[in-house]
């Protein structure tokens, strides 16, 4: 099985601390394969919590779980790999909080874990075999991803009880946001596109400005288009419809939200050939209604809030816990 086919499971807990997914949670676990190891490290202690230690291969294992994360991620920019430090203090707070819910009494019997092992099965739509050759693919055992599915259930779990009854959303906290702000909760603006295109005739450059010369003397942008363009949308005179910003080339999308409706662009030259784009007219960029996006607000500001306050909270079990860290 493919990594790219591992999907995201049905539990999901709603903080990045502790998300509960299939591919998360093998990648989070995964252990150095014989061919990865490179030059054999004994192991040592690199940070002391509390009564207990982090060893040296945890803080490897967070770093191979990292990359993999990071070369997973399709169609964005890679965020920049913590450092060594930083990976380290992110194990301290998850010990710490693991710490936390013995304390409060939280548990997970094994009956819990074998039903979240067949939910993620069944959302990935995987038999026994698949699964078992996705633990395999990642040097895992089923001992070990069932007790990484433990600790992230528990963790969940905690956040619940830490969270219940301090993050309240009210009327006025949602008007606020919407007034300050209101551009995210804007329609896209969208533009309704006319092109030309020139490439195959002896000077693409000359055509175009021959085109545009016609329609600065009066002639409809979509009758020239239709005359000379060697674009596709030549036979619709050059209309391409409402375009969102981005649809097109870097050049010509610049070009077409920089016109005020109804005017024409100065030939655009790329390594094609020569475009030529009019605005015909906007729509979009006004502030939806707040009733249409109160649920969304207030989900939104639950969100933050709620990462606020857990932040909050590991700050304190900081300040009152014992840390060395040796690393």
């Amino acid at each position: 099985m493919s990594k790219s086919s591992i999907l995201p499971c049905v539990r999901s807990l709603g903080f990045s601390r502790w998300a509960v997914f299939l591919g998360g949670v093998l990648w989070a676990v995964g252990s150095l394969h014989p061919a990865e190891a490179g030059p054999v490290v004994l192991d040592r202690i690199v940070a002391v919590v509390n009564d207990e230690v982090i060893l040296l291969s945890e803080l490897e294992e967070e770093r191979i779980r990292l990359e993999k994360e990071r070369k997973i991620v399709r169609g964005a920019v890679p965020s920049a790999i913590p450092s060594p430090r930083q990976q380290l203090v992110r194990l301290i707070e998850k010990r710490l909080e693991l710490q936390a819910a013995r304390r409060e009494g939280i548990a997970v019997s094994d009956a819990e874990v074998d039903r979240a092992l067949e939910e993620i099965k069944a959302q990935n739509r995987m038999t026994e075999a698949d699964f078992g050759r996705a633990l395999a693919e990642e040097g895992l055992s089923l001992p070990q991803y069932r007790r990484r599915l433990q600790d992230q259930i528990m963790g969940g779990r905690l956040y619940e009880k830490v969270l219940k009854g301090k993050t309240v959303v009210s009327d006025a906290d949602i008007a606020k946001e919407y007034e300050e702000h209101g551009d995210r909760y804007s329609r896209a603006v969208e533009v309704r596109v006319r092109h030309m295109f020139f490439a195959s005739s002896p000077d693409p450059l000359q055509g175009a400005e021959a085109a545009l010369a016609r329609v600065g003397r009066g002639e409809a942008f979509a009758d020239v288009a239709r005359s000379v363009s060697q674009a596709p949308s030549a036979r619709d005179g050059g209309d391409l419809g409402f375009l969102a910003r981005g649809t097109l080339a870097d050049q010509l999308d610049q070009a077409v939200f920089s016109l005020a409706p109804g005017e024409t662009s100065a030939p655009i030259q790329m390594s094609d050939g020569v475009h030529l784009v009019q605005a015909v007219e906007r729509r979009g960029g006004d502030r939806i209604p707040l009733d249409q996006v109160r649920e969304t607000i207030a989900a939104d500001l639950k969100k933050r809030m709620n990462q606020e306050a857990v932040d909050r909270w590991v700050q304190d079990l900081k300040i009152g816990a014992y840390i060395d860290i040796r690393l």
